[in-house]
């Protein structure tokens, strides 16, 4: 198997076929030539392992061994369960909480990129590539063929992009919501045909409450608008959805529906569907936070 990923970590990089391995998430990013490095390592490793099989003596007894191998295969099946149905147990995303949604979309950079034209020779049919300076009147000897963007420095992504909030009409309110300067809800919900209907009427109890306190309450999805109209009626929903990018929306939270609290662009808490709050619990959060 490690062969395997040594080889194919070792083509991704060579080639540019993936700039990310995913390996560990958000915790730690791996560029493809720090993937393959590792899986060097670990081919190392493997093969002194092998090569002293013999020698390798155990150091428990095997009832003691199973036991730890029966505890040790409980925990990585239930741990992850545990942090998918409910929230993680440490969060390394951009949208954890303490975060600044406003500061996470800052220390992005625009890639550089030339334009080069490709010429053919009529007389030899040789391909040629001109920065500048193409042969553009020389038409008895060479001919335009293509036009190829190449890129010199790769862009920089933010922590955050792609966020924008668009009302059903179209309407960019990403600025107007950010800058909010008190506290404020944020139902993410990125598929509305999946989620939760059980949970809907504490939601909009949650919501109506929020509302006489005079905190705003947002449904955000990447549903269609002609499908939250739908969602609405179905759900006797009273609060307005804002359309967002779904991958940023799997990047908030991935409980479907899942809460979140903001004062101004700041997280302040998060819930998924299965430890849906009481309002009175969050206010006394936010009557602790000011």
């Amino acid at each position: 198997m490690i062969v395997f990923f040594t080889f194919l970590t070792y083509y991704s990089a060579h080639y540019n076929k993936v700039t990310d391995c995913g390996c560990f998430g958000d915790a730690l990013k791996l560029t493809p030539w720090q993937s393959f490095t590792k899986d060097v390592v670990l081919l190392v490793l493997i093969a002194i392992l092998i090569a002293g099989y013999k020698w390798i003596q155990p150091i428990f007894s095997k009832k003691t061994t199973n036991i730890i191998l029966a505890v040790a295969t409980a925990l990585t099946i239930l741990f992850p369960l545990y942090t998918y149905g409910y929230m993680p147990v440490k969060d390394f995303r951009p949208y954890a909480i303490g975060n600044d949604i406003k500061e996470g979309m800052k220390g992005g950079t625009d890639g550089q990129y030339e334009t080069v034209l490709v010429y053919k020779n009529l007389k030899s049919g040789e391909l040629k590539e001109f920065v500048k300076d193409p042969p553009w009147a020389d038409t008895l000897n060479w001919a335009w063929d293509s036009t190829i963007t190449k890129e010199i420095v790769a862009p920089v992504l933010a922590p955050i992009h792609d966020f924008v909030l668009t009302n059903v009409e179209g309407s960019d309110y990403t600025e107007d919501i950010l800058n909010y300067k008190g506290y404020q809800f944020f139902l993410v919900s990125r598929d509305l045909a999946k989620a939760d209907r059980d949970l809907q009427p504490e939601i909009n109890a949650f919501a109506q409450k929020a509302e006489k306190a005079g905190i705003p309450f947002y449904g955000l999805t990447s549903a269609t608008p002609a499908a939250i109209d739908e969602f609405r009626h179905e759900v006797q929903a009273m609060y307005d959805f804002y359309i967002v990018d779904g991958t940023q929306l799997k990047t908030m939270i991935r409980a479907n529906p899942g809460l979140m609290l903001l004062k101004g662009s700041v997280v302040k808490g998060m819930w998924g569907h299965n430890s849906f709050p009481e309002f009175e619990k969050v206010r006394k959060l936010m009557e602790g936070n000011n």
